[in-house]
C-alpha cells in the first residue's frame, strides 16, 4: 500500500479554479513568449494566484482591472520593472501572440514544466493519496519505510485530523473525480527521485485546491501564510429560461433541472456561497403582442441570496398562453439581459444557464432585438467573465430545427481551453435527461 501511495505526493497548497479567462483587449505585436533561461525551445509559463488583476497595457491604468481566476495558465511575453521596481509580466493565452495584458509578477507562480497530475481511482478507502506540506516530512517517512507510522498518519488524515509531525495538509477525496468529465488542475512544479524500500519512486511538488480556506494563500516556496483577501469563494448563477408556449409540456423538466443544480450545491455545502437569479424570455412582442414580454427578471441576485425563495419563484414560472410568430425565439435577448441587467456581485464567479427548446434569432433576423449572433454574444459574455451553459431540450416538434440551434448554442457556450458548455437533451429519455442534469450540476 505504502509503495503505491508515495509515488504521487505533494508539498504545497494553493487555491485554484477550473475556469480561465479570455482577453478583452487587442493583442499587440509580440509574437513569441520568452524562453526559459539557458533553453532554446521551452517557453516561460505562469499560473495566476488569488488577487491577480489584468491590465491592458504597461501603463497599468484601468479603473476596474479584470480579476483573473486563480490557477489560470499563461505564457510570459515580456517582463518590466515598474511601480517602485515591482516586476510586471506581459502574458498571453498561447504561444503565437495571443497577448492579453499585464499582471503583477508577485500574483503568479512559475510553471515552466507545463506538466499536470491527476488522481487515479482508489482501489480501497485505504488507498487515497496524501498531500504533504513539507518534502522533508514525507521523504523521511519514505526512507524509513515505517508502515505503522504511515497507517497512523493516514488514519488521522482520513478522520480530518493532523497526526503529530505528519505535515499532511489534505487527502484525496473519497469520491473519484473523472478528469475527463470534471476538469481540475494539479500542476507539477518539481520532482525528486527517491528510494522506497527496494525500488525507486518520485516525490512530486504540486499545487492543490482548498475551497474552505480561500482567504489563506500558502506560498509554494515558504512556510509562512499570507492573507491577501478576506473574501471567501462566491458565485452567481443566473438561469435564463424559455417561457414560450412550446415549453409548456417541459416546464416540469426545466424546474427539475434547476432543483438538480440547487440540490447538488446544497450537498456540497455551497449554498451560502451561491446567489441565484432568474430571467424568463419569450419573443418579440411586436410580432405576437399576446405573449406579454420579451424578457422578464423574476429574481435578481440580491433576492436570490435566499435559495428557498428562489426555488419558489421557479415553481411559479408558467409558459405563455399564446404562440410566438414561429418556433425560433429571441433567446439571445434573455442572455443579453442577464449580462447587462443583472446586479452581479463584483467578486463572484459568474454563470448563466440557458434552458430552451428552440433556436435563437440571429443578427439578420428582422425580429431580433439584440442584432447579435452567437459569436458576438459569446465574446460579450467572456468580456464580462461569464460562462454560459446551454441546456437544449430536443423536443419532437416538427418545426424545431435542432441541428441549426445546436450549432448556435455550441458557439454561444464556448469557453477557452474547455470547449463548449452545451448539453443536448432528448426529452423523451428520462434517464439521459437525469444524466445530463447530473453533469450540468457537477
Amino acid at each position: 500500500m505504502m509503495k503505491r501511495l508515495l509515488i504521487v505526493l505533494c508539498v504545497t497548497q494553493l487555491y485554484c479554479s477550473p475556469w480561465t479567462v479570455t482577453s478583452v483587449f487587442a493583442a499587440n505585436q509580440v509574437t513569441k513568449p520568452l524562453l526559459i533561461p539557458r533553453n532554446k525551445t521551452l517557453f516561460q509559463r505562469v499560473l495566476t494566484l488569488p488577487g491577480a488583476q489584468l491590465y491592458p497595457n504597461k501603463t497599468l491604468t484601468l479603473k476596474n482591472p479584470i480579476q483573473l481566476p486563480p490557477f489560470s495558465p499563461y505564457y510570459v511575453y515580456g517582463r518590466i520593472k515598474y511601480d517602485k521596481q515591482k516586476e510586471w509580466l506581459q502574458i498571453g493565452l498561447g504561444r503565437t501572440g495571443q497577448v492579453v495584458g499585464w499582471v503583477s509578477a508577485d500574483k503568479t507562480l512559475e510553471w515552466n514544466h507545463g506538466l499536470t497530475l491527476s488522481f487515479r481511482k482508489p482501489a480501497t478507502d485505504m488507498d487515497r493519496v496524501l498531500l504533504f506540506r513539507e518534502k522533508e516530512s514525507i521523504k523521511g517517512l519514505a526512507e524509513t519505510y515505517d508502515l505503522d507510522r504511515y497507517k497512523q498518519v493516514y488514519a488521522a488524515a482520513k478522520n480530518g485530523l493532523s497526526a503529530s509531525d505528519s505535515s499532511v495538509v489534505a487527502i484525496q477525496p473519497v469520491k473519484n473525480i473523472d478528469i475527463r468529465k470534471h476538469f481540475y488542475l494539479l500542476p507539477i512544479h518539481d520532482f525528486e527521485e527517491i528510494y522506497l524500500d527496494n525500488s525507486t519512486a518520485r516525490l512530486l511538488k504540486v499545487s492543490s485546491v482548498s475551497l474552505q480556506q480561500q482567504n489563506q494563500h500558502k506560498n509554494a516556496n515558504s512556510q509562512h501564510t499570507n492573507t491577501n483577501s478576506n473574501q471567501s469563494y462566491s458565485a452567481n448563477i443566473v438561469f435564463v429560461i424559455d417561457s414560450t408556449l412550446s415549453m409548456g409540456p417541459y416546464i416540469n423538466r426545466m424546474q427539475e433541472a434547476v432543483r438538480k443544480v440547487y440540490n447538488s450545491l446544497k450537498q456540497q455545502s455551497l449554498l451560502g456561497a451561491i446567489q441565484f437569479g432568474l430571467i424568463a424570455f419569450r419573443d418579440n412582442p411586436k410580432a405576437a403582442p399576446n405573449i406579454d414580454y420579451l424578457t422578464h427578471r423574476y429574481v435578481d441576485i440580491k433576492q436570490g441570496r435566499r435559495p428557498s425563495s428562489f426555488i419558489q419563484s421557479v415553481e411559479y414560472l408558467r409558459p405563455a398562453l399564446y404562440s410566438s410568430k414561429d418556433f425560433v425565439e429571441d433567446s439571445y435577448a434573455g442572455v443579453l439581459s442577464a449580462i447587462n441587467d443583472m446586479n452581479w456581485s463584483p467578486n463572484a464567479a459568474r454563470y448563466i444557464v440557458l434552458i430552451t427548446d428552440a433556436g435563437a434569432r440571429d443578427e439578420n433576423d428582422p425580429l431580433s432585438s439584440t442584432r447579435l449572433n452567437a459569436n458576438k454574444l459569446n465574446q460579450l459574455a467572456l468580456k464580462n467573465n461569464t460562462a454560459v451553459f446551454v441546456l437544449h431540450l430536443l423536443t419532437p416538434a416538427p418545426a424545431a430545427k435542432h441541428q441549426r440551434a445546436a450549432r448556435q448554442y455550441r458557439k454561444l457556450s464556448h469557453y477557452p481551453k474547455i470547449g463548449n458548455l452545451y448539453y443536448g437533451v432528448p426529452t423523451g429519455d428520462v434517464k439521459e435527461f437525469g444524466e445530463v442534469l447530473d453533469s450540468l450540476a457537477g
